[in-house]
């Protein structure tokens, strides 16, 4: 078995909300590592393939913000947009470098999950995943589809 989709088993059942949204950034960013490397090997298909998958994954995120509980989901909203718009463009014009723009991008990010799950009071935190990753819940259903994303 992919040590990646064992991981993916493992974690998915047992993270909180937090930790489910850093999976996903962690998917997005082996996506635009992935589309990169297709890129500079010329390989269209494996980067359409990388590229359309993590449009998927930025919507998953996306579609879970919740704008009534504050800034918080406007302001992820427009990241994935920009995010969104930069995949299309690094595609479009198979630039290598987009792909790095990309995913330094969504590491910022990615970080400031981690640092809030690790740091924020529970009150904070719970606020945090209202707005952020609403009814983003583990499941087995998530993990397998996450299983299935990983492919």
């Amino acid at each position: 078995m992919n040590g990646a989709l064992e991981y993916l088993r493992v974690q998915v059942p047992t993270a909180g909300p937090l930790g489910l949204v850093i999976l996903l950034y962690d998917t997005l960013l082996r996506d635009c590592r992935r589309a990169r490397e297709a890129t500079l090997c010329g390989d269209v298909e494996r980067r359409a393939t990388e590229v359309s998958h993590a449009l998927v994954v930025l919507q998953e995120l996306q579609g879970r913000l919740d704008f009534t509980a504050g800034d918080v989901a406007r302001q992820l909203s427009d990241f994935y947009d920009t995010v969104r718009a930069l995949l299309l463009e690094a595609s479009l014009r198979a630039s290598a470098e987009l792909f790095q723009r990309a995913a330094d991008a969504i590491t910022v990010v990615r970080s400031a999950w981690t640092a809030a799950e690790q740091d924020l009071p529970d009150a904070q935190t719970a606020a945090l995943q209202r707005s952020a990753v609403s009814g983003l819940a583990p499941s087995a259903e998530l993990a397998e589809e996450a299983s299935q994303w990983s492919a």
